[in-house]
């Protein structure tokens, strides 16, 4: 339960706490104050200024004792739910400084190695190692390669950062996500398959609308592609995407054969995905799954990692469906 919802129902237990109280108070009060031989109603008439007199103070004791005794409620909970939340929010400061830790240190490694091998290249050309105009060439592709990750690490920083600091706008649209899964399938298939992860493209329910921002969900697509080739233990790699209906949501499942991780890490894992897996050796920073994770949650959509029975590593986004569709639907 989030803290805005934990607040919303101590405020609710409360008020209902309050007029359980002021229902028992006034019950105490009037069998307290209750006289069997009260004058009749002609005699009351007589004596209608004291009667008066006498009820208002009956309520005004009601009242008083009421608002003690709330107010002594009212204030021991709200001390418990304050220093609760104070609590929840501290241990939630402490775990995302660990994280950001993490993080800092993993983006530092994906940024050095890339621009140790460009300050090897360079010293290999200025020393001479790279003789011959073939080998020249060779080291400016290797060198724009690397300056090309790092570009990408960096712009996938910039990009997290705002969707962190929730000043990235999100562009929803619906779209039949069916048809949208297999166009960025076909547009980035060759490529996949030339760094060694072919992609097995499962026949998907159609007629399926979702509102998504297709640029990110694009992003989201590729971070657990690259993700794949990047740990895959065989020199051709193998992913399977498929995609299945579970009450009002569609779950699209991103399933590879690479070395796995541990079990007691998937918690972890979908918790917190921009943590290092140890399970999977290099110790880079895991930006690309940490982005998707916020941009899915963005979507009201949820996304978590599974182990398949076949080993490897399952990734599943589970996005709601739209019931009626808008005007901009494809």
């Amino acid at each position: 339960m989030t803290i805005k919802h934990r607040h919303f129902f101590s405020s609710i237990y409360m008020v209902l706490i309050s007029f359980i109280i002021f229902l028992f108070v006034a019950y105490v009060m009037m069998v307290l104050m209750y006289e069997p031989n009260l004058p009749s109603m002609s005699e009351i008439a007589l004596y209608r200024g004291v009667g008066r007199d006498i009820l208002m103070v009956r309520w005004v004791l009601i009242i008083a004792i009421f608002l003690l005794l709330a107010s002594l409620i009212n204030g021991f909970l709200s001390f418990r739910m304050t220093r609760r939340i104070i609590q929840e929010v501290t241990l939630r400061q402490k775990k995302d400084e660990a994280n950001r830790r993490e993080l800092i240190a993993g983006i530092s490694h994906d940024l050095c190695t890339p621009l140790t091998s460009i300050i090897s290249c360079i010293e290999g050309i200025e020393t001479g190692v790279a003789s011959t105009q073939e080998m020249q060439k060779k080291y400016h592709t290797y060198i724009k390669n690397e300056a090309d990750n790092m570009k990408h690490i960096i712009e996938q920083l910039f990009l997290f950062s705002k969707l962190d600091m929730e000043e990235f706008p999100l562009n929803l649209i619906c779209v039949d996500i069916a048809l949208t899964i297999s166009e960025m399938i076909e547009d980035s298939l060759s490529r996949y398959e030339s760094c060694g992860l072919s992609i097995d493209l499962k026949k998907m329910p159609e007629n399926l609308f979702v509102s998504v921002d297709v640029r990110l969900i694009r992003n989201v697509i590729n971070n657990i592609l690259e993700n794949s080739v990047k740990y895959k233990t065989k020199i051709q790699g193998k992913m399977e995407i498929s995609a299945t209906v579970e009450n009002s949501y569609i779950l699209l499942r991103f399933e590879d054969d690479g070395p796995g991780v541990e079990e007691d890490m998937l918690p972890k894992l979908s918790d917190v995905f921009y943590r290092a897996d140890p399970s999977r050796t290099d110790p880079g920073s895991g930006l690309g799954l940490a982005i998707s994770a916020k941009i899915i949650h963005n979507m009201n959509g949820q996304i978590h990692a599974e182990l398949p029975s076949s080993g490897g590593l399952a990734i599943v986004i589970k996005l709601p469906l739209l019931k009626e569709l808008p005007n901009n639907g494809r």
